[in-house]
């Protein structure tokens, strides 16, 4: 018995000191990402300072750096695609929870989950040629490479991670508040609106900010479909995220130029989002 548990405190101390290490790894990851760059963006900063938060024309070749064109179009982009998929995602959570049989619910969440696997290159090429024609044919175009067709792309994209958070929110609320509200002469429709989802409404705005983050952060779909024309965005004419940018002009920028640099720099802002994005789901739980 001894023995027995000398064996179990020695696997207990590796795996703790492994967790630990892990952590640590973890840690100093991000701290020397977020060193690098930095590093990268300094000669940019120093040289123009915020100047680029002020100029609404993204143009390298002519020294103009202004990140609004490209920032607008992220945040156009994601905002609306968490609309859509937000919207349809909380309303399928909905049904799942509370109105779906439980093999008919097991599977439609295997089934959208099953859509969290796919790589985002075949989300990109399945919006290059089903939904960017969609858009062309249904709001007369030349063009239906827009911020609407990366939009709706980008929904169906973020749409499991709302679908899951919000089925794990909306299961969570006890079953108690629902027979309350019942005993009380609430119908099952009330009581969904007026008691689950404001119960459950923290753990769903959790999985808005999480699929917000994966939608601000996407590049090869995004790039696939908006068009890649760095002006102010609106809906229905293309635009340029800060994703397509930094992938489409890295290639080209000679390593050490301003070019070069700005793009480092918008790097960092969009990690600035991310972190923040984590600091809010941090204070919501």
């Amino acid at each position: 018995m001894r023995r027995l548990d000398i064996s179990q405190l020695n696997k207990e101390t590796a795996l703790k000191l492994l967790l630990n290490l892990m952590t640590i790894f973890s840690v100093f990851s991000i701290f020397f990402i977020i060193l690098f760059l930095i590093k990268e963006s300094l000669p940019f900063l120093k040289e123009k300072g915020l100047e680029m938060l002020f100029v609404d024309t993204w143009r390298p070749i002519a020294g103009k750096y202004g990140i609004i064109p490209l920032l607008l179009s992220s945040l156009l982009v994601s905002l609306l695609a968490i609309l859509i998929s937000g919207s349809i995602g909380i309303i399928s959570a909905t049904y799942l929870v509370e109105y779906a049989n439980k093999k008919i619910a097991a599977i439609i969440r295997a089934i959208t989950e099953l859509l969290a696997g796919i790589p985002s290159v075949v989300y990109g090429f399945f919006g290059l040629m089903v939904i960017v024609k969609l858009v062309q044919i249904t709001f007369d175009l030349a063009s239906g490479e827009t911020i609407l067709a990366g939009a709706i792309t980008l929904a169906i994209m973020t749409l499991p991670i709302i679908v899951s958070v919000a089925c794990d929110a909306i299961s969570s609320v006890p079953k108690e508040y629902r027979e309350a509200s019942l005993a009380l002469g609430a119908t099952k429709l009330q009581t969904i609106f007026r008691v689950v989802l404001p119960c459950s409404f923290r753990g769903i705005l959790t999985g808005i900010i999480l699929a917000f983050g994966r939608a601000i952060g996407e590049t090869m779909a995004v790039v696939m479909v908006v068009g890649n024309v760095a002006q102010i965005p609106s809906i229905l004419k293309p635009g340029e995220p800060i994703t397509s940018a930094i992938l489409l002009e890295m290639g080209e920028a000679a390593i050490g130029s301003m070019h070069y640099h700005a793009l480092f720099t918008l790097g960092l802002i969009l990690l600035l989002i991310s972190l923040a994005l984590c600091l809010l789901l941090n204070k919501i739980k």
